[in-house]
């Protein structure tokens, strides 16, 4: 197995950025996404009401999916205090685009409905592959 060269997390993280600042056109995200085979299961309530094609939603969900697969490249390439920087980084940008899902207004009715709290888990399907 040939040995992978650490590689300088600042300027892995600088070219991920304008990664995540192209953001493609919205049929486009709609399209990476589908082939991120995400996954969202309710935790509570009804996903009935919920608008799925909602801009911000999909462009957070892309942007956390390049995220996610930026992340696998890269984890094991690195070492010692470069991936704890790492690992520091990627956890802060994980939690703000999870802080900005929570913020989005999902529902499909303009009323909003203090009594129905949705809660749902956001996941990728995972292939059972052995190499």
């Amino acid at each position: 197995m040939k040995k992978r060269a650490n590689e300088n997390p600042i300027k892995l993280l600088l070219d991920f950025q304008k990664t995540l600042n192209q953001t493609p056109s919205y049929e486009k995200m709609i399209e990476e996404i589908k082939m991120m085979k995400f996954k969202v299961r309710p935790i509570q309530g009804s996903l009935s009401d919920v608008d799925f094609k909602n801009k911000q939603f999909v462009e957070i969900l892309w942007k956390l999916g390049k995220l996610d697969s930026f992340f696998q490249e890269k984890i094991l390439s690195l070492k010692g205090k470069e991936k704890e920087f790492f690992l520091n980084f990627f956890e802060s940008v994980y939690l703000k685009y999870q802080e900005d899902l929570n913020k989005i207004k999902l529902s499909k009715t303009k009323f909003k409905k203090t009594d129905n709290l949705l809660a749902v888990e956001i996941f990728k399907e995972v292939s059972d592959k052995v190499n």
